[in-house]
């Protein structure tokens, strides 16, 4: 038996359920987790451990064409369904200290925003000219969006969030990331670029490492680039390796 989990929701409070599957599968349940903090953060609520395994979401994103970056000037995206809880607000509020800064830095929203109140947030923003709001992008179009960015913010306040399969779509163009520290996406950020304290100042942050990124030169910015699509192709091989291995003990 294998369990595949995908939400932090019963790693944030204790689950009868949860607890009780744990109990029922005992050493015959494979556990199967999006990073090692993940499991080590289940465990520890959950100690009736079982084998457990780690599968990146990365494996399921192909790999994009490599980011090619202007040295002194940046385009800083975010694509998600467009609400507070999924960053909306603090990406507003980045692009506004961005364009008082003065930085050379055009900021780019993609993707749907059902309530009418984020909506009229994403307008009076687009009105004032500190951002641009392209919709709902999908294929090539989205593809397209993720190989124009120098950078991809992901300022995530959803409780339940894991392992954000977004994060991996920017690695896959060689965009690095600046996220919040939630689920496990310190453990999917890692060194590129930055992951931000969930008390903290997003906006504050994000634009002093914006400020540093526009002195990096051309090389500098191809390693950067190059690195976070490593980063994605480490995470997919090391899950394809992975369920092999899984696939071959449950073999008959």
């Amino acid at each position: 038996m294998t369990l595949h989990h995908h939400s932090y929701d019963y790693l944030l409070a204790q689950s009868r359920l949860m607890a009780a599957v744990c109990a029922v599968g005992g050493r015959r349940l494979t556990h199967v987790f999006l990073a090692p903090s993940m499991q080590a953060t289940f465990f520890a609520r959950y100690p009736q451990r079982g084998p457990a395994a780690v599968v990146a979401n990365a494996m399921f994103v192909p790999e994009r064409r490599l980011r090619q970056g202007v040295p002194g000037r940046l385009t800083v995206g975010l694509i998600s369904n467009l609400a507070p809880e999924k960053g909306l607000t603090d990406f507003i509020a980045t692009a506004r200290l961005a364009r008082a800064e003065g930085l050379p830095v055009e900021m780019v929203l993609a993707g749907p925003a059902p309530d009418p109140a984020d909506r009229a947030a994403i307008d009076a923003a687009v009105a004032d000219g500190v951002l641009r709001a392209v919709g709902p992008l999908y294929g090539p179009q989205k593809d397209a969006f993720f190989e124009s960015l120098d950078l991809f913010l992901f300022p995530t306040r959803y409780r339940h969030e894991a392992q954000p399969t977004v994060i991996y779509e920017a690695f896959a163009a060689g965009v690095p990331v600046i996220a919040f520290d939630r689920g496990a996406i310190v453990d999917q950020v890692g060194d590129c670029l930055l992951t931000v304290p969930r008390e903290a100042d997003f906006a504050a942050a994000a634009v002093a490492e914006m400020r540093r990124l526009l002195t990096l030169d051309a090389e500098g910015r191809a390693a950067l680039h190059a690195r976070a699509q490593a980063r994605h192709r480490d995470a997919t091989e090391d899950g394809i390796r992975t369920i092999r291995a899984l696939f071959q003990e449950t073999a008959p």
